[in-house]
This record gives structure tokens, C-alpha cells and sequence, in this order.
């Protein structure tokens, strides 16, 4: 069994770039694709785990789990990817006339 330190609880519990005073709409969209992504990599692991310790006649369901939730990361990484894309178009067409102006 694995435990968690009170400590590293409490450290994670605070501040995240979603919850932080300021934060745009944006910035909380993208704070919670991250986490969603996050989430959906710690189950597919905990389903590969679950999938190779499976006894032979829970295999078969168990990798049918596996592969749903393989699925369901890659969604979750491309809608992730699209939005860093996204983000860095942005910031290219932002720093472009700025970069102009301090030269």
C-alpha cells in the first residue's frame, strides 16, 4: 500500500495557475486540459498495471479497459497539444510587433 506524505498533500492542495487570483478564462481552460491529461495518463498506467496482473480469464476485460483508456489519453493529449499550438501562435503573433516597437 502507498501513502502519501501529509506534507506533499498540503503543498498540492493551495495554488494551482486555475485558482490563482487574476487568472483568465484561458488560462483556467488550460489549467484543466493539463489535469485532464494528467488524470487520464495516471489510469492508463493504473489499468496497464491492472491489465498485466489480471488472472487469465479477467485478462481479456481488462485489456479491453486498458485499451479504452489508451483512447481516451490520446484525446486527451491531442486536445492538450492543440492547445499549446494554439497558445504559441498567439504569443508569436503577440511578441512580432512588440519585438518591432523595442528595436
Amino acid at each position: 500500500m502507498l501513502f502519501r506524505h501529509s506534507r506533499r498533500q498540503k503543498l498540492d492542495a493551495g495554488v494551482s495557475p486555475a485558482n490563482l487570483p487574476g487568472g483568465d478564462e484561458a488560462g483556467r481552460w488550460r489549467s484543466r486540459q493539463w489535469r485532464v491529461w494528467r488524470r487520464s495518463e495516471q489510469k492508463l498506467l493504473r489499468l496497464w498495471n491492472e491489465w498485466l496482473a489480471a488472472d487469465p480469464r479477467d485478462s481479456e476485460h481488462c485489456y479491453r479497459r486498458y485499451l479504452q483508456a489508451l483512447a481516451d489519453e490520446e484525446h486527451a493529449a491531442a486536445e492538450l497539444a492543440q492547445t499549446i499550438e494554439d497558445r504559441g501562435d498567439q504569443r508569436a503573433t503577440h511578441t512580432g510587433p512588440q519585438t518591432m516597437r523595442a528595436a
